[in-house]
Protein backbone atom coordinates (compact mmCIF):
# COMPACT_ATOMS: atom_id res chain seq x y z
CA UNK A 1 0.00 0.00 0.00
CA UNK A 2 1.13 3.58 -0.65
CA UNK A 3 1.38 4.33 3.09
CA UNK A 4 4.73 2.52 3.31
CA UNK A 5 6.21 5.35 1.21
CA UNK A 6 5.39 7.95 3.90
CA UNK A 7 8.47 6.80 5.86
CA UNK A 8 10.67 8.57 3.28
CA UNK A 9 9.43 11.90 4.69
CA UNK A 10 11.09 11.10 8.04
CA UNK A 11 14.45 11.98 6.43
CA UNK A 12 13.49 15.62 5.81
CA UNK A 13 12.84 18.74 7.87
CA UNK A 14 10.46 20.05 9.08
CA UNK A 15 8.76 17.19 10.88
CA UNK A 16 5.97 15.56 8.95
CA UNK A 17 2.36 15.52 10.05
CA UNK A 18 -0.20 12.79 9.55
CA UNK A 19 -0.58 11.13 6.17
CA UNK A 20 -3.66 10.25 4.16
CA UNK A 21 -4.44 7.99 1.26
CA UNK A 22 -7.43 9.01 -0.80
CA UNK A 23 -9.59 6.00 -1.56
CA UNK A 24 -13.11 4.81 -2.31
CA UNK A 25 -13.96 4.02 1.33
CA UNK A 26 -17.23 5.30 2.81
CA UNK A 27 -15.66 6.61 6.04
CA UNK A 28 -12.28 7.78 7.33
CA UNK A 29 -10.33 4.72 8.48
CA UNK A 30 -7.25 4.85 10.72
CA UNK A 31 -4.51 2.76 9.10
CA UNK A 32 -2.15 3.24 12.04
CA UNK A 33 -1.38 5.97 14.60
CA UNK A 34 -0.24 8.50 11.98
CA UNK A 35 -2.00 7.58 8.72
CA UNK A 36 -5.59 7.52 7.54
CA UNK A 37 -7.57 6.33 4.54
CA UNK A 38 -9.93 9.14 3.50
CA UNK A 39 -12.80 8.94 1.00
CA UNK A 40 -11.92 10.87 -2.15
CA UNK A 41 -15.34 12.55 -2.02
CA UNK A 42 -14.13 14.50 1.06
CA UNK A 43 -11.92 16.76 -1.07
Amino acid sequence: MAIKNFDVANNFEPEKGNGIVLCMAKDIIAYDDDNYMVPIEYI
